[in-house]
């Protein structure tokens, strides 16, 4: 169980790790000269890392779990409305599928606990 446990935490992890991919790649793909998509990419990108540092990682100073899922739900959101943008519909989805399948397991109590 403790395998299955870190697995899913590991798969959740490179879900943020694609959700910033998601909204850089779509910030930049709307941007225009090159120093204004470097600039914007990157102060939207370490926003969104804050916000998730902030109120959504696992050791957040705000302990609130309602707007620990309220930020979940709307960067994870705005991912996928990126993903849909860049690449359409059916990858959208995909990834939505993936964000909840994880985001579920890894609120099952057995997986918590197994955790830590």
């Amino acid at each position: 169980m403790l395998i299955l446990a870190w697995s899913i935490y590991v798969l959740l992890f490179l879900l943020e790790l694609v959700t910033l991919v998601a909204i850089g790649t779509y910030v930049w793909s709307q941007s225009g000269s090159i120093r204004r998509r470097v600039v914007s990419t990157a102060v939207v990108v370490v926003a969104v890392m804050v916000v998730w540092a902030v109120f959504a990682s696992p050791e957040n100073p705000v302990d609130n779990p309602w707007v620990t899922g309220v930020v979940k739900v709307v960067v994870f959101a705005v991912a996928a409305a990126a993903v849909w943008a860049l690449f359409g519909r059916v990858r959208a989805l995909t990834f939505t599928g993936a964000v909840v399948l994880i985001n579920g397991f890894a609120l099952v109590p057995v997986i918590r606990e197994a955790v830590g």
